[in-house]
């Protein structure tokens, strides 16, 4: 059960919980993380930044986390970054590098 408190929500401390079962452990290791890493692993799955993980962000979150990046996600992550420079950049009046 990765709700321990029913709260409807998965908290950091959820995640070490689950993070020590050796079924859960085994999974997230093939993902590339372990029990040491849960903070990390818990950001990535945080999308709102609440501090609690819905268990609809959390599948939805481990989805993403499944498998390779393809082409067109980092070609849409690309975008959003230099998207997100151009705004800073502006607002901020950066020179250019």
């Amino acid at each position: 059960l990765l709700d321990e408190d029913g709260s409807g929500a998965i908290t950091l401390e959820e995640v070490d919980l689950m993070l020590q079962d050796p079924e859960m452990s085994a999974y997230f290791s093939v993902l590339g993380f372990d029990s040491i890493q849960s903070e990390r692993l818990f950001r990535l799955l945080d999308d709102d930044g609440s501090g609690t993980i819905r268990i609809q962000e959390f599948m939805e979150g481990c989805m993403r986390l499944k498998g390779a990046a393809r082409s067109i996600d980092i070609h849409a992550m690309m975008a959003d970054i230099r998207a997100l420079k151009k705004s800073m950049e502006k607002h901020l009046r950066v020179p250019d590098i």
